[in-house]
């Protein structure tokens, strides 16, 4: 069976409550002084904000390779803010911290641009955002709540794909074209865009049979006893739920 046809554990415990985003985001907000130690999820965090201003242009004096949240990042984030008109305190004045509006702004660019350069077709922009919304809230640094091997903005799992590090799957220049393409290829085998952005959360075996038992709320059981047409159910609900 092909790796891309191998069941999925479904994040069922999450699903059956409100708890959103799916990933363990926003333990912490990017802000002036803030620093990390080398290969923790907040450096590459921290990295990842930085690179995320210069590739919108805003990146005059970014060191984007310090761990450090430093004066540069947080005048650009301002700047970014006003002309967003996100993250702004009640008397119009800019935070200068990344929380997950700001970021759902900063990532929405390159999510539209890997959106329409997936391959081998071109997927809804609107529906991969609100699917990474829920996934990480935009938290590059997110590491998932049920799933430890869950990382990044579009919480690539560590077993499922074991060919993508730790840097890749924590830096979103790589993970949001890498789930682009993930959700494209699904789209591809799946022809509907529901079961394939399912796909990403129980995998392609379970959307298929979803599919092809014409997407029942219920009823397709694990070989645990998970039913897991609860979980898409719950899962597409989720995603259509969120801002984008």
């Amino acid at each position: 069976m092909d790796i891309a046809e191998e069941p999925r554990v479904p994040l069922a415990r999450l699903l059956e409550s409100e708890t959103t985003p799916l990933g363990g985001a926003w333990s912490s907000y990017y802000q002036y002084k803030d620093r990390a130690e080398p290969g923790t999820p907040k450096a590459y965090g921290i990295v990842a904000m930085k690179r995320e201003l210069a590739y919108r242009g805003y990146g005059k004096g970014l060191d984007t390779e310090s761990l450090f949240f430093g004066a540069a990042a947080r005048d650009r984030t301002k700047e970014f803010q006003l002309d967003f008109k996100i993250g702004l305190k009640k008397d119009g004045t800019p935070t200068g911290v990344i929380a997950s509006g700001t970021a759902r702004k900063l990532f929405k660019k390159r999510i539209w641009d890997a959106s329409h350069k997936a391959s081998p077709i071109v997927v809804p922009a609107l529906t991969l955002c609100r699917q990474l919304n829920l996934e990480s809230g935009f938290d590059p640094a997110a590491v998932g709540n049920v799933d430890p091997r869950d990382r990044g903005l579009a919480q690539i799992n560590s077993y499922w794909h074991p060919t993508v590090s730790d840097e890749e799957a924590f830096d979103p220049a790589f993970a949001i074209p890498w789930a682009a393409n993930y959700f494209a290829a699904n789209l591809d085998a799946l022809k509907d865009i529901g079961a394939a952005t399912a796909a990403h959360n129980v995998g392609r075996f379970y959307a298929r049979k979803w599919l092809e038992a014409g997407k029942p709320a219920s009823g397709i059981f694990t070989e645990t006893g998970r039913d897991v047409a609860v979980v898409i159910t719950r899962y597409l609900q989720l995603v259509n739920g969120r801002e984008c």
